[in-house]
């Protein structure tokens, strides 16, 4: 039995290939998820002059996350700017973070990539710190604001992040599900949208 290692080469030293490479993620993302999105102006060119460090999947996942959260037909060269400016500042080890900046760098983010007839509000009463990647705190607050503001595609409406100080005694754990008392940190997400069609619940 012969081994052959088979090393990936990072993506930045394959030149040429990330316009060919992306295009070719759009497709299979658009199939994936059942749009029919396009690169807006410029965006291409933002991806081929990235430095890439890891191999092509880092570029697959950056196209699907990019699919996920436009709104409009193209993905606009802001929205892919800033998901690379969030991806090279995030950490994979649980850390002390600040919740409601997690959040302002979303509405950020979403601000650049949601038809302007949806209005975002912040409502950010703490600014308490939590042990946890940010990456993924990153990622549920943009899924969660991405599905909201999906609601509100075709009429437009108003999306409201909420951050709270929240103390749980006995009554309200056992409402809620959640073990412990003390101070927690409540985000909610709210849309002004129609919801699921009755038929459908």
């Amino acid at each position: 039995l012969n081994i052959f290692p088979i090393r990936l080469p990072p993506l930045r030293a394959r030149q040429g290939d990330v316009p060919i490479l992306a295009r070719y993620f759009l497709n299979s993302a658009n199939q994936e998820f059942g749009r029919d999105l396009i690169f807006g102006p410029g965006a291409i060119e933002i991806l081929d002059g990235y430095p890439w460090p890891g191999n092509i999947r880092q570029l697959e996942n950056l196209i699907k996350r990019a699919v996920l959260m436009s709104t409009s037909n193209a993905i606009p060269r802001e929205l892919v700017k800033q998901i690379l400016t969030f991806s090279r500042q995030a950490e994979v080890a649980p850390k002390p973070v600040r919740l409601s900046s997690v959040v302002r760098e979303a509405i950020k983010l979403l601000r650049a990539s949601i038809p302007a007839t949806i209005t975002i509000r912040g409502e950010l009463h703490s600014d308490a710190t939590v042990m946890a990647d940010p990456t993924q705190l990153h990622q549920v607050v943009m899924n969660l604001a991405t599905n909201a503001a999906h609601a509100m595609e075709k009429k437009g409406g108003i999306l409201t992040l909420t951050l709270d100080d929240v103390k749980l005694d006995a009554s309200k754990e056992t409402i809620d599900g959640l073990g412990g008392r003390g101070w927690f940190l409540q985000l909610t997400v709210a849309d002004t949208g129609q919801g699921i069609d009755k038929a459908l619940q």
